[in-house]
């Protein structure tokens, strides 16, 4: 068997080295290995190669994998793909291609020598082996135990479309959905030789004709061509007849049909449920029109059927009172009509149940009362505005601030043109209602001038989208700002004012000479500090030494451009360490001194405490973003929040609209209690989940930091969660209710987890090398070794048992590693004891590591 020449392509450097050890010690030729695929393609052009090996991970970010269809559907040699496991759907993109094996990670030798030798054996059945039969355009052939063994190209194409190779696969696994196609595959078994079964069936759409042959004891051949228009018809009416089958027992209305002598022939399921739920008796084919609605007038069916019969469709509202409880049923009547027979051949009957409408209007109305006084007493200033800039809708605080600034009683219909600050202008209002009707949110603040005086107004615009889609009204808010903006210019002050305690030589002082180094440091400076004189020297780094960790690294860089931009004034904010431990905000002025050259040479300024400053400075951010934060919590986004009872987690008060993206459920499936509590965290969390929650109540805490969690969703699906919640209690201090927000969080915990498996990955690749191997450092130090407890790299290297061409011992450590490529592997060989010949290989990683791999026996 002539060896097979290899070729690998592998973007990290360790596992290159270990797919080429692989190839190495399973007997094959390694050609030579590419960290990318362009660097790889005119080498194959110019050399022989057997076998291409391609971790998926080497295409370039920028690049798809579709630009090199070109290249590989000229190729005529077996491609061996390597990937994760989500990896395989770019794999399958090139299934029409030489693709022969996909390999997900980790790869040992066993699973590298089982794919190349199925490649290889697949290569030559596709080139090698003799056609099938084209009588048919497409077709295959099976074993007796429905096997694929051969097909052809057409078949390859229609039928091949979710999987990598479909030899020896059974025809079940390819037509797994199509329960047609099963049935008529099922009897291929009982034909004999040249005898053959005919069907139809329905494949992504298609319409094929199937004829399925014996042609000998053990092998089948199937053809299929697509039908003729007779068949066609023939399956497309049985498909129709099943699609309205299940339309009509699946439909969420209760359906019950009659015929033209008002007796009835079909029901379905929920029909069924729901009469005898309200009429406590079963329906029956051959009931009369009137006994079915005997809760309704004789008289008045009567007059219903005789509009019917023009025709015509029907609709009533009716409330059934039975057990002393009101259920209210809309009832539809349409006629069934014959255009051949121009007649009305039956009824239908169509109805829902309203009830739970009702409720839910009765909730939302309920819903509007609790909102109502939360939307009148808020201090922001809303206005409703409809296309034509009409104000549609206002609060209290927007009436107020009309009346006391343009002494006009606000009243919808009126123009909210008439009420735009002179600061603003109707040109920049208008700009931006034109910008808000483009879907874009808005929002600037401004200083107004009234009536009422002076005060500073945060206004934002924010269109509102209908339940179509549409955008049909723009909400304009503002909220006054004056005194968070009057902070601000007191803050501007306040540096100003220590602009000029500065200058009058109230702060502590320093000079610094760059050329010697020497430092002075002004008592002012180490008692702003709180250190006597004589407690501080004055040595150069000694400010370096109290500079807080945080600060160091950005205010070394703020002096280095100051001093490399030819910048004459140097300004600094850091922490520094004062004499009882605790951290003081300063602000650090200083002058640079150049000389002729521009070059500087000395230093000289101040230190100012602003502590105070800085202070104030976080207490507004941290307001800003608390207003912020509070805000978010009432616009849609991916931050879910639920109200339940603390006694009965069930019983949901609120739940916000944006929970259905996150869980899936509703907020219908919530208020009906529908959802199930007991089941939605997943079992291995829902212990820990209840002590937590058991736990914080029983300590009387006002929130719950819950551990991230899993949450199964209304389909299945398992995501992560984060959950904050905040105990309610009443004014006697009761707990009521549990006040919940909560994000998925699934994205950065399979980061977590894939981040886990690539850990393993690497430990199992590792584990499967043969050989003694170890990455080492440039000093000899071992960073990873996969026995490194059993032998050290020091006895090797400083053996001396063995004798080397190129060099008298390995304690020659620093004339080997510098002789050394990157990249490129070194053979030092040794003597050779009973045949056998130890050697030892060294790949230079980089310039900091370098990979040893011997088959030194560890007893030596």
């Amino acid at each position: 068997m002539n060896q097979k020449r290899i070729v690998v392509i592998e973007k990290d450097k360790i596992l290159k080295s270990i797919l080429e050890l692989f190839i190495e010690q399973l007997g094959y030729e390694l050609l030579t290995s590419f960290l990318n695929i362009k660097e790889t393609i005119k080498y194959i052009q110019e050399h022989k190669v057997d076998i291409l090996i391609i971790d998926l991970n080497t295409f370039d970010n920028t690049i798809f994998l579709k630009d090199y269809v070109k290249f590989i559907e000229e190729l005529e040699f077996p491609i061996l793909f390597i990937g994760n496991p989500s990896d395989i759907e770019i794999a399958k993109e090139m299934i029409n291609l030489n693709i022969y094996s996909f390999m997900s990670k980790p790869v040992t030798k066993n699973i590298l020598n089982i794919n190349i030798d199925i490649a290889c054996s697949k290569h030559r059945k596709i080139h090698h082996s003799e056609p099938l039969s084209e009588s048919c355009d497409t077709s295959c052939k099976v074993n007796n135990k429905g096997e694929i063994i051969e097909y052809n190209t057409s078949f390859n194409s229609i039928f091949n479309t979710e999987l990598d190779n479909i030899t020896h696969l059974h025809l079940k696994q390819i037509f797994k959905d199509n329960q047609d196609f099963i049935k008529f595959e099922s009897s291929y078994e009982h034909l004999q030789i040249s005898d053959s079964a005919f069907s139809i069936f329905l494949h992504d759409n298609q319409i094929y004709e199937g004829r399925i042959a014996r042609t000998s004891e053990k092998d089948f051949q199937i053809c299929f061509k697509t039908t003729s228009l007779e068949n066609k018809l023939f399956y497309e009416n049985l498909i129709l007849k099943a699609r309205f089958n299940t339309l009509f027992h699946n439909s969420t209305e209760a359906i019950i049909i009659f015929d033209s002598q008002n007796n009835l022939t079909h029901f379905n399921q929920i029909a069924k449920e729901r009469y005898l739920r309200l009429m406590h008796e079963n329906l029956y084919t051959g009931f009369d029109f009137f006994d079915v609605l005997n809760f309704i007038p004789r008289h008045e069916l009567q007059n219903i059927l005789d509009t019917v019969r023009i025709p015509a469709v029907h609709q009533l509202d009716r409330t059934i009172n039975i057990d002393d409880k009101d259920f209210n049923v809309k009832i539809q009547i349409a006629p069934i009509y014959s255009e051949e027979e121009s007649s009305i051949n039956g009824y239908i009957l169509s109805s829902t149940e309203s009830s739970t409408e009702l409720q839910l209007q009765k909730e939302i109305n309920t819903l509007k009362d609790e909102l109502k006084p939360v939307y009148e007493s808020t201090i922001q200033r809303f206005y409703l505005v409809d296309m034509n800039k009409k104000i549609v809708s206002f609060n209290q605080s927007a009436f107020k601030i009309i009346q006391q600034e343009h002494n006009h009683t606000l009243k919808k219909g009126d123009s909210i043109l008439k009420f735009v600050p002179k600061e603003i202008g109707e040109k920049n209002f208008e700009e931006a209602f034109q910008r808000v009707l483009q879907g874009e949110h808005l929002s600037f603040k401004t200083k107004i001038e009234s009536a009422i005086g002076r005060y500073w107004n945060e206004v934002h615009y924010e269109p509102i989208i209908n339940e179509r889609g549409e955008l049909n009204r723009v909400l304009i808010w503002t909220l006054d700002i004056t005194e968070s903006e009057n902070n601000l210019i007191a803050l501007n002050e306040s540096n100003k004012r220590y602009e000029l305690v500065a200058k009058g030589g109230n702060d502590g002082l320093w000079d610094w000479d760059l050329e010697t180094n020497e430092v002075y440091l002004s008592p002012r400076w180490k008692s702003l500090l709180g250190y006597d004189d004589d407690e501080i020297e004055n040595e150069f780094g000694i400010r370096d030494s109290l500079t807080h960790p945080d600060d160091k690294q950005i205010s070394e860089q703020r002096l280095k451009e100051c001093l490399n931009n030819n910048d004459d004034i140097f300004q600094n904010e850091i922490r520094l360490l004062c004499k009882d431990k605790n951290y003081k905000w300063v602000l650090e002025r200083g002058i640079i001194l150049r000389d002729d050259n521009n070059k500087p040479y000395r230093m000289a300024g101040s230190i100012t405490d602003i502590t105070d400053r800085k202070e104030t400075e976080n207490t507004l951010l941290k307001l800003n973003q608390s207003l912020l934060e509070e805000r978010s919590m009432f616009i849609t986004g991916n931050v879910g929040i639920i109200r339940v009872n603390a006694k009965n987690i069930t019983e949901v008060s609120y739940v916000s609209k944006n929970s259905e993206e996150i869980t899936g459920y509703s907020q219908l499936d919530f208020y009906n209690g529908k959802v199930p509590f007991r089941d939605i965290i997943h079992p291995d969390d829902r212990e820990h989940h209840r002590k937590e929650r058991e736990k914080a109540i029983a300590n009387n805490q006002t929130h719950i930091h819950f551990s991230n969690y899993r949450f199964i969703k209304k389909n299945g699906d398992i995501i992560w969660l984060k959950d904050f919640t905040t105990i309610i209690r009443d004014k006697k201090g009761n707990i009521v209710d549990l006040l919940g927000y909560f994000t998925d969080i699934t994205k950065s915990k399979e980061t977590e987890i894939e981040f886990e498996k690539t850990q393993n990955m690497f430990s199992a690749l590792w584990q499967s090398v043969e050989y003694e191997t170890f990455i080492v450092q440039n000093d000899g130090k071992i960073l990873f070794s996969r026995n490194s407890h059993k032998f050290s790299i020091k006895a090797l290297l400083n053996n001396t048992f063995f004798i080397y061409d190129q060099y008298e011992s390995l304690s020659e450590w620093e004339k080997i590693k510098d002789s050394i490529s990157i990249e490129k592997t070194e053979l030092i060989k040794t003597q050779i004891i009973n045949d056998i010949e130890y050697q030892i290989k060294i790949t230079k990683i980089d310039d900091k590591q370098l990979l040893i791999r011997t088959n030194i026996p560890l007893k030596l």
